[in-house]
């Protein structure tokens, strides 16, 4: 008999949300949806009967939350179910109130810290016998960062937690090649809590999905990554492949200490080399690779809603080896990325082409699977499709673009070095200097510039901005402490938003990129004519573009400030004789 209470499924991510969507509505359940990605294809599933947007829920979690809790309690749900990290954190907060009125489907307290904050995470597996990579948890800025323990370079940079409430992006695993980007994704990445180094462990992605009721698990599947993004990210193609009983009592263990209850994957690395797998992280919810489980044979979303709201427990530990499931659109971009990418660098996975061609077969042989086509639930499909061939366009159209812009942009700065300009550059008294995200590039060229001209009296206003930015962030240690080697001190500025009207004080306006110069045409055109690009005072280097030394090393910055105080001292070579000395002091003024 089918059940006519719905399930309320929280979160449209792409994957982990249209399966479950699909899933449950299969079974013959009303399936009702909270909404917040832009252009997820859920939405569109045939399954989904009523949709709800209560805003972003990691905005504004208190608004998010209270909307749930007043729909569930006027209404009759059978389960409430979270399909992402950026639902689950929020629901976590109150779930005793929600569970007042619905099932919920997600671990108490104790599990979910387990997986939430990765520190944890290492600890638990490491009691459960879990291989991990070696860790450092660094908490302040204050104590230089000694990694050694880790065993040199490249190291991995993650935050405690990728979710935090009051941001709407998750933050980004990265990857370090020396001490000097380590320390500044350190003062990057404390923002928003703990940072873990680990030690950068190569190879092929391995999971084991799993299913469990307060630390019993009933239910497992393992799978390996066949693609994966050159450098990292979600995985385009996998397949399953038979349970490794070694490594599955030891996640047994580290469900059993936790008290887990409801599903979690479990992401491992295992290298050429060894047969240990690693663990990587623990996501401690539904995933985004669930599509090949239940097409392989064990259907998770089906299995939590049993155990949730029916309290029922169906062991499942048999499934089709080997089967194989694709996510088309991604891995159309995955065979692209993976020709270009490039060889022998030990943190880039790359693919013969001729595997990856013949991988193919698979189709035919009927054991393979697609994440998102499916011929009884057209809809999301289609519009997947249509917003890759959207996507595919606007990055043709954007290299277009920026080639035609990376032309004007040379051929401007080609006149200036020709000195055809330079009366205009000699009649100016106010220069302003714009970057992307000004705590680098455009403060240090006005720091020096302002120096230059008190020191020779000139009466100029010098200024600096972002077209990208943060407001009131500061440069790191880093860059600090190289423009200090300069003579430069940077450690009062703050960075600014650039606007019309601060744009409209200045009669010279220069920017580091081609991409900030098309940004200047596109956006503010009215001041386009009085842009320069900054390499146009280079006469050494023809390199378009000031490169952005952010989250690079010592050297990187060095050589970016020495190019820089090249083309600040030839800009200043040709303002000269039109400023004259307005008195024996200096008159600079910063904007």
């Amino acid at each position: 008999m089918r059940s006519t209470r719905p399930v309320l499924i929280v979160g449209d991510n792409e994957l982990a949300g249209l399966q479950s969507v699909r899933s449950l509505g299969r079974m013959g359940l009303p399936v009702h949806l909270v909404t917040f990605e832009p252009r997820a294809p859920t939405r569109k599933s045939r399954f989904v009967q009523r949709t709800f947007d209560f805003g972003h829920p990691l905005i504004d979690s208190s608004k998010f939350v209270d909307s749930i809790l007043e729909l569930v309690a006027n209404g009759d749900y059978s389960l409430v179910l979270p399909t992402s990290d950026k639902s689950l954190v929020p629901l976590m907060a109150r779930h005793k109130e929600l569970r007042r009125f619905v099932p919920f489907a997600a671990p108490e307290d104790r599990g979910f810290h387990s997986t939430h904050c990765k520190s944890i995470t290492v600890s638990v597996a490491s009691r459960a016998g879990i291989c991990v990579p070696i860790t450092k948890v660094v908490h302040d800025t204050d104590s230089p960062l000694d990694l050694d323990e880790l065993g040199g370079f490249p190291v991995v940079v993650k935050p405690d937690s990728s979710v935090t409430l009051g941001r709407s992006t998750q933050s980004a695993v990265r990857i370090a090649y020396s001490l000097d980007e380590a320390e500044q994704l350190r003062e990057e990445c404390l923002k928003s809590g703990p940072v873990l180094f680990q030690k950068f462990c190569p190879g092929v992605g391995l999971g084991v999905g799993i299913i469990a009721d307060k630390g019993e698990v009933f239910g497992a599947f393992q799978y390996r990554r066949v693609h994966e993004p050159p450098q990292g990210g979600p995985s385009t193609y996998r397949v399953s492949e038979p349970l490794s009983q070694p490594l599955l009592e030891k996640i047994r263990r580290f469900c059993a200490e936790t008290e887990w209850t409801g599903p979690a994957m479990f992401e491992f690395k295992v290298a050429e080399n060894s047969s240990e797998p690693v663990l990587m992280e623990v996501n401690g919810r539904m995933w985004g690779s669930i599509v090949l489980p239940i097409c392989a044979g064990i259907d998770f979303p089906k299995l939590t809603y049993e155990l949730f709201a029916l309290e029922k427990k169906t062991p499942s530990f048999e499934y089709r080896i080997p089967y194989y499931a694709r996510h088309l659109c991604r891995d159309a971009m995955w065979f692209q990325a993976n020709i270009r990418c490039p060889r022998g660098k030990p943190d880039v996975i790359h693919v013969p082409l001729r595997k990856a061609l013949s991988e193919w077969g698979h189709v035919l042989a009927g054991r393979e699977s697609f994440d998102i086509e499916s011929l009884t639930d057209p809809a999301p499909m289609m519009n997947g499709w249509f917003q890759f061939i959207r996507d595919t366009w606007g990055r043709v159209h954007e290299k277009v673009a920026q080639r035609i812009y990376n032309h004007r942009a040379r051929r401007s700065s080609q006149i200036i070095r020709l000195g055809r300009r330079n009366t205009w550059l000699k009649t100016c008294r106010s220069i302003l200097f714009l970057c992307a995200g000004n705590i680098n590039r455009s403060a240090f060229a006005a720091g020096l510039l302002g120096q230059i001209a008190n020191e020779n009296n000139l009466e100029l206003n010098v200024g600096s901005a972002g077209l990208f930015v943060k407001e009131c962030r500061k440069p790191t240690r880093l860059s600090i402490d190289v423009a200090a080697e300069f003579g430069i001190d940077l450690s009062a500025h703050l960075s600014q938003q650039v606007t019309k009207t601060l744009l409209d004080k200045f009669d010279v306006i220069v920017v580091m990129e081609s991409a900030q110069f098309r940004e200047m045409a596109t956006q503010y055109a009215g001041n386009l004519p009085k842009t320069v690009m900054m390499s146009a005072f280079d006469m050494s280097n023809q390199c378009l573009d000031v490169v952005d030394p952010q989250f690079t090393s010592r050297l990187t910055f060095n050589d970016c400030y020495e190019r820089i105080s090249r083309c600040v001292t030839e800009l200043y070579h040709r303002m000269i004789p039109a400023n004259p000395v307005a008195s024996s002091k200096p008159a600079v003024r910063q904007a």
